[in-house]
């Protein structure tokens, strides 16, 4: 149990760094703004450590399932 909370502590800390550096860099502001910020990849970074967690625990239908959810809803 601590090693699947820890995995997505980790998958979520390296989300929000991303987020970070593209926020400090000036990529996610502006008028040339891209994609993305620290809440757009912190949640990447969750959905990214949730299924890589169905996908051992659950098997792939469930990480696939969670995939796919991911995209429609976005």
């Amino acid at each position: 149990m601590f090693d699947s909370l820890l995995t997505l502590v980790v998958a979520t800390l390296c989300g929000a760094a991303v987020g970070v550096e593209r926020q400090w860099s000036g990529h996610a502001t502006g008028p040339d703004a891209r994609f993305g910020g620290v809440r757009t990849f912190t949640l990447i970074g969750v959905a990214g450590g949730m299924a890589g967690g169905l996908w051992v625990w659950g098997g792939p239908a469930l990480a696939l399932a969670l995939g796919v959810v991911a995209l429609v809803v976005r």
